[in-house]
């Protein structure tokens, strides 16, 4: 190859490579996808891990005005989340695992049981999701609740998030009687106690 020639393919190359730097379908794996998503793969890869979260949680302004005798309630969810579809425009992801929770706002009392959570991540920091919870009173053990419902969250899952969630909480003192229903919003803060 001649001087000219080897001189001619290292110049393209720059350019070439320059081209790359400056257009948004090469961006490092650290930055979101493209300007037109903040989705981040690397982020969505973090739902497929076992975590303990805590939920502090309280009813809205409006709710509490009508049971003013409402106070603020906590727990905590054991859970695991798997990815089921991942494109450019967010994730579809599953979570299940165990939740406690400490005078719920809408399932009233202490309670423990299963959840399972079907949710979208449009990018790290808004997801929307729905809810099912199945539990027993933790006061009273011929007591069953259930608990549907379905939220918007905004923050780092894997840190920390504001959630508001709108859904039926739902009690059946024994197993032959009715179910009494009481519906609300309920808005939280949720933190991550770890990742493993």
């Amino acid at each position: 190859m001649s001087e000219d020639r080897e001189s001619d393919v290292k110049q393209q190359t720059e350019k070439i490579n320059s081209i790359y730097a400056l257009s948004d379908k090469y961006i490092a794996a650290d930055k979101p996808l493209s300007n037109k998503t903040g989705v981040n793969l690397d982020y969505i890869d973090d739902y497929e891990k076992l975590y303990l979260i805590g939920r502090i949680a309280s009813e809205t302004v409006i709710t509490r005005l009508l049971h003013a005798n409402e106070n603020i309630s906590f727990g905590t969810d054991l859970g695991y989340g798997w990815m089921l579809k991942r494109t450019e425009q967010g994730g579809l992801n599953l979570h299940a695992g165990l939740s406690w929770f400490h005078g719920d706002p809408q399932i009233k009392g202490n309670f423990g049981g299963a959840f399972t959570e079907l949710g979208w991540v449009f990018n790290p920091q808004w997801q929307v999701y729905s809810r099912f919870v199945s539990a027993q009173d933790m006061d009273n053990s011929v007591r069953e609740k259930q608990k549907f419902a379905a939220g918007l969250r905004w923050g780092n899952f894997s840190e920390g998030h504001l959630y508001l969630e709108a859904g039926q909480g739902r009690a059946r003192f024994n197993s032959g009687g009715p179910w009494k229903n009481n519906y609300l919003l309920e808005l939280g803060y949720a933190f991550n106690f770890g990742l493993f």
